[in-house]
């Protein structure tokens, strides 16, 4: 996980582009379909948490890319959330 780029589509054939460049690299963790990076210093990983709501009947881990503030402006958010069916969250 060293940060190489290994291709540049669209970059002539014969650029050097992607040999002069490094892009961050993070370590990730893939759990129930959705990939987690942390984005931290990597010696300070933490463990990935389980949590015990992760098993209650209904429940599903979503991947959302923002949600809506009280006053309904949409926002940025990273991670995940989670909702359990039928109910209003």
């Amino acid at each position: 996980m060293d940060g190489k780029i290994l291709d540049t589509p669209g970059e002539p054939r014969d650029s050097t582009l992607k040999d002069r460049l490094y892009h961050g690299a993070y370590p990730v963790q893939e759990y129930h379909g959705l990939v987690f990076a942390y984005m931290g210093p990597l010696d300070q990983t933490p463990d990935f948490p389980i949590f015990d709501t992760y098993g209650l009947p209904g429940y599903q881990l979503v991947a959302c890319p923002g949600y809506a503030n009280t006053r309904g402006e949409a926002r940025d958010l990273p991670g995940s959330h989670h909702r359990v069916r039928g109910g209003d969250r």
